[in-house]
C-alpha cells in the first residue's frame, strides 16, 4: 500500500533517531534487544519491524557465539543490522514527510478490495482528490484501468505439465491471474501517485486507461496513462 496509516505516520515522526541509536548501541554491547523494544518500533510499520527482526537475530547468534572468530563476526553482523534498522527508520521518516507535504495538495486512495474472482479481464479502479492550492477545496476522481491477461508459457519439462490435473491447471492460472492482479493495483496506486508528484492537474486524469504491455506483460510504465 502506498499510503502510512495516520498512527504509523504519526509514531514515525515521534521517533527520536539519536535515541534509537544510543539504545541499538546499548542493545549491542548488552547482547539483549531490550534497550530497542522498549522503543515500541512495532508501531512504525512493516519495514521497520522487519529491520528489528533481523537486528533481533543478530543478537541472538552473538549470544550464541562461544569461538573469538565466532564472536567478531556475529559481532560484525550485529554492527550492519543495527545500522540497518536506524537506516530503516530514517527512510520511514523521510517517507513521512513526503506523504505529509503530499497531503496538502492530493491523496490517492490506496484501500482497493480484491475481486471476488481473478480473471482474465482485469480491471483496477483507483479514488483520488487533490486541490491546487492549500485551501482549495477538494475535487475528487477517478480512474478505471484495464488489463487483458495473456497466458504464457509455465516453466517446467512438458512432459511433467501434461501430468497435471485438470484442478491443479485451474489452480495454477488462478495463482498466476491473483499475482498479475495485485501487481496491477500496485502500478495503478504508484501510477496515479506518481502523476500528482510530478505536479499533474487531476483534470487531466482520463476516466479509463487500457494498459500498454510489453508483449502481453505488464511493466513499471504500462499503467503511466500521461506518457
Amino acid at each position: 500500500m502506498i499510503n502510512l496509516s495516520v498512527g504509523e505516520r504519526d509514531a514515525i515522526e515521534d521517533m527520536d533517531v539519536d535515541a534509537l541509536r544510543n539504545a541499538i548501541e546499548e542493545a549491542r554491547k548488552a547482547h539483549s534487544s531490550t534497550a530497542v523494544t522498549r522503543l515500541q518500533l512495532y508501531r512504525l510499520g512493516a519495514y521497520v519491524q522487519e529491520a528489528e527482526r533481523r537486528f533481533n537475530l543478530a543478537l541472538a547468534n552473538l549470544r550464541k557465539a562461544k569461538a573469538a572468530a565466532k564472536i567478531a563476526s556475529a559481532e560484525q553482523e550485529a554492527i550492519r543490522a543495527g545500522w540497518d534498522l536506524a537506516s530503516a527508520v530514517d527512510q520511514m521518516k523521510n517517507r513521512a514527510r513526503q506523504e505529509r507535504r503530499d497531503g496538502e495538495r492530493f491523496c490517492v486512495d490506496d484501500h482497493i478490495h480484491e475481486p471476488f474472482t481473478f480473471r482474465p479481464e482485469m480491471t483496477v479502479s483507483v479514488s483520488y482528490r487533490w486541490r491546487t492550492m492549500e485551501n482549495d477545496d477538494w475535487s475528487y476522481g477517478r480512474i478505471i484501468f484495464h488489463h487483458q491477461h495473456v497466458a504464457r508459457p509455465q516453466l517446467g519439462a512438458f512432459a511433467d505439465r501434461r501430468k497435471l490435473t485438470a484442478r491443479q491447471r485451474e489452480n495454477e492460472l488462478s495463482e498466476a491471474l491473483r499475482r498479475e492482479w495485485y501487481h496491477m493495483r500496485d502500478l495503478a496506486l504508484f501510477s496515479v501517485r506518481d502523476f500528482f508528484r510530478d505536479g499533474g492537474n487531476g483534470a487531466d486524469i482520463p476516466e479509463t486507461f487500457d494498459a500498454i504491455t510489453d508483449r502481453g506483460s505488464l511493466n513499471n510504465f504500462s499503467l503511466n496513462f500521461w506518457a
